[in-house]
């Protein structure tokens, strides 16, 4: 048994009471008129030796998390998106010889060759996601199997017919309601459950996530957010088997040097260091545009092996529905909407309508953030 304090996706505490279960913490938050606080190893981050940052190079920490991994569990699973983060975990395996048993994509497979979109790369907004299976994904997916046929690949298609059967148990499995793709957060690889039963330890890794940085008074600072650590929910067969690659207490070193590394770069970059704010602006419009372009110009930072891969950005709708505009393009799955949209409203309307975000019928949860914990002090002027 897991305890609060260690759950992998953290924990939300009102006043003195603890969950790991975000609505259950919403719920409690109203029936009290309290507030909900997130927290995630905040242990961990506050008891960090700053004296550290600077004296390795992030390629050496990425190498030496992959190894960390390794040795750890009997069976690794890279959950792949095709992203920059996933992708530089992908790296990290085969540059350095370190074995990885095998990779997952969550996709919905039915749209593959199918007429709902048309591949392209010139738009690079969201409402062109479904092209990162063609030119993000399966040009990787097509490499690895010349380049390394040890590697199992599995696609698990997640719009299949369980929310429409199960809408209650998908959504007590996902702990943060992102918008209508959530099936595709309660579905795991095959091998995960088959390995456990055979008394293997298996690491399901995600590539969560870069930092989050702010700027307050003169320091520079890094946070968490539920909505990032929620991406990665654990199988139930496999509570603790959830490993973030990049936010991990295992190795609190690598989320400070990027948070450091990009600090740096912050500095150097008007464009990036005249944007700043602090924890209650998560969510709201100006995060929102700040974070599209933190996001586009970290791949480059952070990651030496990201090029210019085709990668869509990230959704500008509060409710994502501009990357899944083709859930309504799509006859097929207009069952699968209506039980979406009945289930959410079902359970919002118990909630305190601040709690999360609506827009013509869909909604997800505001995002809650951790504290903010010191990276350095800086003078707040570009050098």
């Amino acid at each position: 048994m897991i305890s609060k304090e260690n759950y992998p996706q953290g924990f939300w505490e009102v006043y003195d009471r603890r969950f790991t279960n975000k609505y259950e913490a919403l719920l409690y938050a109203k029936e009290i008129n309290g507030v909900v606080n997130f927290k995630f190893f905040d242990n961990i981050w506050d008891n960090f030796n700053r004296e550290l940052l600077g004296k390795k190079t992030l390629s050496e920490l990425y190498r030496q998390r992959a190894q960390q991994l390794r040795d750890k569990y009997d069976y690794l699973i890279l959950y792949f998106s095709g992203g920059s983060d996933s992708y530089n975990v992908l790296r990290s395996y085969i540059d350095n010889g370190i074995k990885l048993d095998e990779i997952c994509v969550k996709w919905c497979t039915r749209v593959i060759d199918s007429d709902i979109y048309t591949p392209n790369t010139s738009d690079t907004t969201a409402y062109n996601y479904l092209s990162e299976w063609d030119y993000a994904i399966k040009p990787v997916l097509d490499e690895i199997k010349i380049s390394n046929p040890e590697i199992k690949i599995t696609i698990v298609n997640w719009l299949d017919d369980r929310l429409e059967n199960d809408p209650d148990i998908i959504f007590n499995m996902v702990n943060h309601w992102h918008d209508i793709e959530v099936p595709s957060l309660a579905t795991w690889s095959p091998s995960e459950l088959q390995l456990v039963n055979q008394n293997k330890t298996v690491g399901s890794i995600y590539g969560v996530d870069k930092p989050c940085i702010f700027f307050k008074e003169k320091e520079a600072c890094m946070y968490f957010t539920d909505a990032c650590t929620t991406m990665g929910p654990s199988n139930p067969c496999n509570v603790g088997g959830v490993e973030f690659f990049y936010w991990s207490p295992d190795m609190p070193e690598l989320a400070f040097e990027m948070a450091y590394q990009s600090t740096i770069a912050f500095l150097k970059d008007p464009e990036l260091f005249k944007v700043k704010f602090n924890q209650s602006a998560v969510g709201t419009p100006a995060y929102r545009e700040f974070y599209q372009l933190q996001q586009k110009k970290l791949r480059y930072i952070l990651y030496n092996n990201w090029t210019d891969r085709f990668q869509t950005q990230k959704p500008q709708a509060l409710d994502r529905s501009d990357k899944h505009s083709w859930i309504h393009r799509c006859d097929e799955v207009s069952g699968y909407k209506d039980v979406y949209y009945q289930t959410m409203q079902k359970y919002l309307k118990k909630l305190n309508k601040n709690m999360f975000f609506e827009n013509n019928g869909l909604a997800m949860y505001k995002s809650i953030a951790t504290k903010g914990f010191v990276i350095l002090k800086l003078p707040l002027t570009s050098s």
